[in-house]
């Protein structure tokens, strides 16, 4: 799932660092990177829905682009889940544009962890969020939070709560970091893992970010 690369709707907390217009460069680095992840073989669920103009040209031809439908957050990935398992019948792995130090590794340890029983993989974020999620199969109830809820510190504890309360076997790969703060992006210029376009971007901050170590 991704928000388009519009200057002034994306990355918003990151403003005082790059501006509106370095964060839109951010959004369409963060995209590209995402959009490498799956081999050429997924879905891209895009927001605003007239966004297929701005992103095509980021991804090529790899990703079958629809746009996101529902209400809050929760509504719009059940639907890209449903959307993307009506196509392609299966085991779905929805993962947003976030987390720049997102590897295929994740996915292949979700996706193992699927055939080993689990019905529902959560890779948490650090935040209280997560940046993945893997289902067996479309189940509208791992997404069905209080509107008020996404967004929060707590959104990957309410969803282990549903999937125990539906009876479903939960699983979770490794935490990382979503990058959305200027904490988070002095944090992710320490991380060996991040993409050399998307630290360029981060080390063009005003005022430069701090180094650690």
């Amino acid at each position: 799932m991704a928000r388009a690369p519009v200057a002034g709707m994306v990355k918003t907390r990151l403003h005082p660092l790059l501006g509106a217009e370095g964060c839109a460069r951010l959004q369409e680095a963060l995209i590209r990177h995402t959009a490498t992840l799956d081999g050429g073989r997924g879905f891209l669920a895009h927001t605003p829905p007239d966004a297929a103009a701005l992103i095509r040209p980021l991804v090529g031809r790899r990703l079958t682009l629809f746009p996101q439908r529902g209400a809050d957050l929760g509504e719009r990935m059940a639907d890209a889940v449903a959307v993307a398992a009506t196509r392609r019948p299966g085991p779905v792995i929805l993962i947003g544009t976030d987390c720049p130090v997102l590897r295929r590794a994740h996915l292949s340890t979700a996706a193992t962890q699927l055939t080993q029983g689990c019905d529902v993989v959560l890779g948490p974020a650090y935040d209280g969020g997560y940046y993945l999620i893997a289902l067996a199969r479309p189940d509208p109830r791992i997404f069905a939070l209080p509107t008020s809820a996404w967004g929060g510190p707590h959104v990957a504890n309410h969803t282990a709560e549903r999937a125990a309360a539906a009876g479903l076997q939960l699983g979770f790969i490794d935490p990382e970091h979503d990058l959305d703060t200027p904490t988070d992006a002095t944090t992710m210029l320490s991380d060996p893992r991040l993409p050399p376009e998307i630290a360029a971007i981060l080390r063009s901050a005003r005022p430069p970010l701090p180094r650690r170590g």
